[in-house]
C-alpha cells in the first residue's frame, strides 16, 4: 500500500506519528485573480497545488501535502473582476497560523 501524503487523509495517532518521523509539511499557497480572459481565476492555485504534489509524491516518507491556500496579498489585481484580495498581515498571520 503506498504511504500516505495528504495531510486530510490521515488520522490524528498517524499525524503524531508523522512529527515524530520529522516529516516536512508543504503547504501550497496560490490566489484567486485574473490571468487574462483566457485561464480561470484559480490557476495560480492549481499551479502550486500541482507542483507541490508532485514534489511530495516523491518523497512521501519525508514529506506532507496540506491542503491548499486560495488566498493571498495581490491587491495589485482588484482592478479585474474576480479577484479575491487579502491584506498583507492577514495573509502572513494565517499562514503562520497554518504553521
Amino acid at each position: 500500500m503506498p504511504q500516505k501524503y495528504r495531510y486530510e487523509e490521515f488520522t490524528w495517532p498517524e499525524i503524531r506519528e508523522a512529527v515524530a518521523q520529522n516529516r516536512v509539511c508543504v503547504l501550497p499557497v496560490g490566489t484567486v485573480e485574473q490571468h487574462g480572459p483566457h485561464l480561470p481565476l484559480v490557476t495560480d492555485v492549481l499551479t502550486a497545488t500541482e507542483m507541490s504534489r508532485m514534489a511530495v509524491e516523491r518523497i512521501p516518507d519525508e514529506a506532507i501535502l496540506m491542503p491548499s491556500v486560495y488566498y493571498a496579498f495581490n491587491v495589485h489585481h482588484l482592478d479585474f473582476p474576480g479577484t479575491i484580495a487579502v491584506e498583507g498581515d492577514t495573509f502572513i498571520n494565517y499562514v503562520t497560523d497554518i504553521g
